[in-house]
């Protein structure tokens, strides 16, 4: 019979894969049933926060959209548009009367081809009163893009929209500095009769935009709310993120180049939702929702690294389980191999001894 170590590795291969392998399999399928679990919760609520976040965003680009649209009806901007383009007249006084109504941070009028008439800012340290003085100077680059945003919802508005959000191309080589972001404003045309004698802006504050995003609740600590755009042939983030604050309008790629490849997707489809690669390629899980009045998307991710890691304890369980069945099944053909060669050995000593006494 063989000896020891032969009789030990026969005899725990097949024990130890017998103890081990239903271990491990249903280990497995209730590491993936949990996986699945974890994943189409989180899922779910990344989805919701999505579209809770991007309806935030849209109704605030339509009450932006329907404040312009009431100055622009108002005699005020008639008035002003005709003639009445002193701070102190009687136009520009209720031009503040409506701003003030309307719950407006800033307003412009503007003539047909787009050129500042006039500029009306909400007081912020005077209570009472408008402030003709925009809150932070505008250097020259900042005003090009500025009127160039400008220009080009006007070019919209004479396709036939009724109203246009502006889409400004800060450029983080041209205007501005890093950190810097342009204004947004909401453009209705002024009309007399049928026809367009001038336009009226009304300013969509940023800091607006990033109280609805920077809501992280139930995000975990990978959770991520951008939004973007399309200008040009590029994509450009529109918004800070959580790890680089000085994103918006720096953070930008040509169109098709497979970054953010869900996020361009919907820049001209649907809303979309699934896993994606994050610009670091790292696995995550997100919602892509357009919204219509910003022309923007909003993206919604979260690592996936993350929304898994529960299943870290239900591994090293499976692991520690596998590894106690691995040992018993190791001590156990150890103890047999042992009996069985010291049976052998038992017997071939016998038969020595029985051989030794017939040949005497």
């Amino acid at each position: 019979m063989p000896r020891f170590p032969v009789l030990f590795v026969s005899l725990a291969v097949p024990l130890v894969a017998a103890a081990t392998v239903p271990v491990f399999i249903l280990g497995a399928r209730h590491e993936r049933a949990l996986e699945t679990a974890l994943e189409r919760s989180a899922q779910n609520a990344i989805s919701a926060t999505s579209e809770q976040k991007a309806k935030r965003l849209d109704a605030l680009g339509r009450e932006r959209v329907r404040m312009a649209l009431a100055l622009a009806a108002d005699p005020a901007a008639r008035a002003i548009l005709a003639g009445e383009r002193d701070t102190d007249s009687p136009a520009a006084t209720r031009l503040d009367e409506a701003m003030r109504a309307l719950g407006a941070s800033g307003v412009a009028v503007l003539d047909a081809d787009g050129e500042l008439v006039l500029a009306r800012e909400a007081p912020r340290t005077e209570a009472g009163r408008l402030d003709e003085a925009p809150s932070r100077e505008l250097g020259p680059e900042d005003a090009r893009e500025r009127d160039r945003a400008r220009r080009d919802a006007l070019r919209r508005l004479r396709r036939g929209d009724a109203s246009a959000i502006t889409h400004p191309d800060m450029k983080s080589e041209g205007a501005g500095s890093k950190g810097m972001r342009p204004a947004l404003e909401a453009i209705a045309p002024v009309r007399d009769g049928d026809t367009t004698i001038g336009h009226v802006a009304a300013t969509l504050d940023v800091a607006s935009i990033d109280a609805i995003l920077g809501e992280s609740t139930g995000l975990g600590a990978t959770g991520e709310s951008i939004c973007a755009v399309v200008l040009g042939n590029e994509v450009v983030v529109t918004t800070p993120t959580r790890a680089d604050p000085d994103a918006a309008y720096t953070l930008r790629w040509s169109f098709g180049g497979r970054k953010l490849q869900r996020l361009e997707e919907v820049l001209f489809g649907n809303s979309s939702r699934g896993e994606d690669k994050d610009l670091e390629g790292r696995a995550i899980l997100g919602a892509w929702t357009r919204i219509e009045s910003l022309g923007w998307v909003i993206a919604v991710t979260q690592h996936r690294e993350e929304i898994v890691a529960p299943l870290e304890p239900v591994r090293r369980q499976t692991t520690m389980v596998g590894a106690i069945a691995a040992a018993s099944a190791l001590a156990a053909s150890a103890i047999i191999a042992w009996l069985l060669a010291r049976a052998s050995a038992r017997r071939e000593a016998t038969a020595r001894a029985a051989a030794s006494t017939s040949a005497i």
